[in-house]
């Protein structure tokens, strides 16, 4: 980074994901990034899911739901997350590509706050099956879920503001999209 031509260097975007594991490292990034020249962006986007992603964690949910096999979450869950669709998440790098804001922070997320059971309602009404839910006593959440459903409310009033691209595509849709694409592959 320090070998960066900040004279023909237009615009450094880096893409901070909220896993727990990363975080840290990402963080001295940002920081050696923010104390610099560079004309950055960093993007914080919230779970990104899409077709064509072999490591999806809502294969987890699809697999469970079609064999009937039992999803076991906490019973006073307050577990929310938000989403955030593959091809609204590329538009958004779009716009920030196009934006004259620089040295900025933004979070990007559809900005629909979803409880795990409507994640696994809305699974079980695209696949057809309704979903097998075991409540437990245990505050244990299965690593799966926890990965989805662990992270923190994103407020996106930064991108409206600025004129970008606001995601749009609803969790049931982009759902809807990837079930379609998981069944064919």
């Amino acid at each position: 980074m320090e070998s960066l031509n900040n004279e023909s260097l237009k615009k450094y975007i880096v893409i901070s994901y909220q896993d727990n594991n990363i975080k840290e490292e990402e963080l001295k990034i940002e920081d050696f990034i923010q104390n610099t020249s560079i004309p950055y962006i960093i993007v914080r986007p919230s779970h990104i899911y899409g077709d064509k992603s072999k490591t999806s964690k809502e294969a987890y949910f699809f697999h469970k739901i079609e064999k009937s096999i039992p999803i076991i979450i906490p019973k006073n869950s307050n577990l929310k997350a938000q989403f955030i669709y593959i091809d609204d998440f590329v538009k958004v790098l779009f716009s920030l590509l196009k934006t004259i804001h620089i040295k900025e922070v933004y979070n990007v997320t559809n900005p629909q706050l979803i409880s795990l059971e409507e994640f696994i309602k809305t699974c079980s009404e695209i696949i057809g099956k309704e979903a097998n839910i075991n409540y437990t006593d245990s505050n244990i959440i299965d690593t799966d879920i926890k990965q989805i459903f662990g992270g923190n409310y994103l407020d996106i009033d930064k991108i409206i503001y600025h004129g970008l691209y606001i995601p749009n595509i609803l969790l049931n849709n982009g759902i809807e999209i990837l079930y379609s694409w998981y069944k064919r592959t």
